[in-house]
Order: structure tokens, then C-alpha cells, then sequence
């Protein structure tokens, strides 16, 4: 039906726009969401894009497929003075913004869930957009989405958020802390391994069941926020 119902719309990346929505539910369905989010997130941008009503996408796949698509779509403007270039604090758009995903979150937590793999699969894919288009969009994803990932503690998404509006932001300083950190696991490659396995070995003796010992990898934005606090 979303298929269908794009047509042949066409991204900035001169892909087919339903590409979008089926690689958002790739995301979700990685995370094991259930099968109402995965048809609401297919079918998140028919409402506002192709105007469909909402009233026709719950006869077809029920109301809490039509409540999910309804609340992304609502969810389009949350960052109002970011998207009519207002010249809000970040405090002031987090304030509001947050205000609004929290309410959404009070109906139904995968309405903000959908909404930011929507976004992820957009920073990803930013680079198509125009220079203060990306500009925009990495302000609204490092001052809204980013801090609502966090909440949610989906810290990866997070990371990964933060690392992309980075990018945009301040290319210059993403690439350079990028390679550095690049370089300094490689140099400390051999004392992980020594750590990990000891820890893995007390880990085992205390009759844990523990498979594999990983190493949490430093957060770009994080060390670039610290780096910058510091003076450097």
C-alpha cells in the first residue's frame, strides 16, 4: 500500500522515496518492535506526503496502526523554530520540543521510537540536502532527537546522532577527533585484549554467564564537547 501510494516520488538522492520508510522499519525491526510499529513505520509519510487520511489507513490496518501514523505525522513540526529559522536558544527549542515529544510519548512511546530511525535514516542520507538544509537538520537533531534518544536509553542511536550533526556542524573538528580515536584504540589494541580476557576469566570463576567482554567505544560528540570545555 505505502508502495503504491508513493508512486514514484523521488528523493534528493534520486531514490525512490518509499526506499525511506522501508529502511526506517529495516532499523526497527532489528530492535524486535512488533508488528503495528513496523506497518505504521511503512507507512509513516502517506498521511502528510500523499494524503492519505488517516481514517482510511484504520480501516485498512486498524486503529493502532492509524494512532502510530498519526502521531509521527503530527510530530513533523516539533522543532518549530528550528524549521521557520527562528533564532530560538538551543534551551528554548529543547524546552518546547521536548515538550512535545514527551506528550507524544505519553500516548504511545513508538511514535517517538519511529520518529527517531526516521530521523537516524535522514542523517544518514543528509549530505543530498543543501548546505543550511543540513546545517538546520543537524542543529534539530543535536538539540532535540539526540537528548530524546538519551532518555529513552538508546544510547547508540544516540551516539550515532550526535557523531552525524557533528560532522555536518564542525566537519573539520568531527574528522580530526574521529582520527585520533582511530589511532589511539589501535595503540591500545593489546592492553584491551590483556584487560578484557582478565576480566572476562574473574567473570567466569563467579559462575557469571558471560559470553564476550566488549569495549565501549568513545563517543565522537563527547570527547569533541570535553576537548572544547578543556580549551583546546
Amino acid at each position: 500500500f505505502a508502495r503504491q501510494k508513493h508512486g514514484n516520488q523521488i528523493r534528493k538522492s534520486g531514490e525512490l522515496f518509499y526506499i525511506h520508510p522501508l529502511t526506517v522499519a529495516y532499523y526497527l525491526a532489528d530492535f524486535h518492535l512488533d508488528v503495528q510499529t513496523l506497518v505504521a513505520t511503512l507507512l509513516h509519510d502517506v498521511a502528510e506526503d500523499v494524503s492519505v487520511p488517516i481514517e482510511e489507513i484504520a480501516t485498512r490496518f486498524g486503529d493502532e496502526v492509524a494512532v502510530l501514523v498519526d502521531g509521527v505525522t503530527k510530530l513533523k513540526d516539533v522543532s518549530v523554530g528550528l524549521s521557520k529559522e527562528l533564532q530560538l536558544s538551543r534551551q528554548e527549542i529543547q524546552d518546547v520540543s521536548t515538550q512535545k515529544l514527551f506528550r507524544q510519548m505519553a500516548k504511545d512511546v513508538r511514535v517517538v521510537i519511529i520518529k527517531l530511525f526516521d530521523r537516524l535514516h535522514n542523517m544518514r542520507t543528509i549530505k543530498f540536502m543543501s548546505d543550511e538544509g543540513q546545517r538546520r537538520k543537524a542543529r534539530e537533531t543535536l538539540y532535540v532527537f539526540a537528548p530524546m534518544a538519551n532518555r529513552l536509553g538508546i544510547w547508540d542511536l544516540k551516539s550515532e546522532l550526535e557523531a552525524l550533526s557533528l560532522e555536518v556542524l564542525n566537519n573539520l573538528a568531527y574528522r580530526v577527533v574521529k582520527h585520533n580515536l582511530k589511532r589511539v584504540r589501535a595503540t591500545q589494541q593489546d592492553l584491551y585484549n590483556l584487560v578484557s580476557g582478565q576480566v572476562l576469566s574473574q567473570l567466569l570463576e563467579a559462575n557469571l554467564d558471560v559470553r564476550k567482554v566488549e569495549q565501549e567505544p568513545e563517543n565522537i560528540y563527547t570527547v569533541y564537547r570535553d576537548l572544547k570545555s578543556s580549551g583546546f
